[in-house]
């Protein structure tokens, strides 16, 4: 018995291009199966919700006045998903200087420090924690920055897991 007889068919019984076709269908439904139905399957029990507590010191009463609770975070030129829990402000506190040379701390009424609780998703079981494009660590500098405003350096003091 041949292989392929003279129809073309395989082992008397398949075309060759049916096959090969067939094949490639298979293949293509196998692959979009795997992608979406197998990740739905399973479940990344290490990406959490977790709220970043954030220090914006010395800031313009103008920049304080433009957060909003529920504000989008923007990282370089879209929302990054992590959004505004809560802040609220203080009075400033700077450091100077007196006429001897000593250092103090003072309070600028006219600038205020604002304390800000974000909340977002992160893969805890990364490397790193990243807000967009911008790695979240305790005692790391940050710049906060919605569609409205933007504060700079903003001294990461607390993450916390839902």
């Amino acid at each position: 018995m041949k292989i392929v007889d003279e129809k073309g068919k395989l082992f008397g019984f398949i075309n060759i291009i049916d096959l090969c076709i067939l094949i490639v269908i298979v293949l293509i439904v196998g692959f979009v199966g795997y992608k979406y139905i197998g990740k739905g399957a399973s479940v990344n029990n290490s990406v959490q919700k977790i709220f970043v507590d954030l220090k914006c010191p010395a800031r313009s009463e103008a920049v304080a006045g433009a957060l909003h609770k529920k504000d989008q975070i923007v990282s370089l030129t879209s929302f990054s998903g992590a959004v505004v829990e809560s802040f609220y402000q203080k009075p400033a506190v700077v450091i100077t200087s007196d006429a001897d040379g000593n250092i103090r701390y003072v309070t600028d009424e006219k600038r205020k420090d604002v304390y800000v609780t974000i909340s977002m998703t992160a893969d805890l079981k990364a490397a790193v924690i990243k807000l967009g494009s911008q790695e979240i660590a305790i005692g790391k500098t940050i710049i906060l920055k919605t569609n409205r405003a933007e504060f700079g350096s903003a001294v990461i003091e607390n993450i916390r897991l839902k």
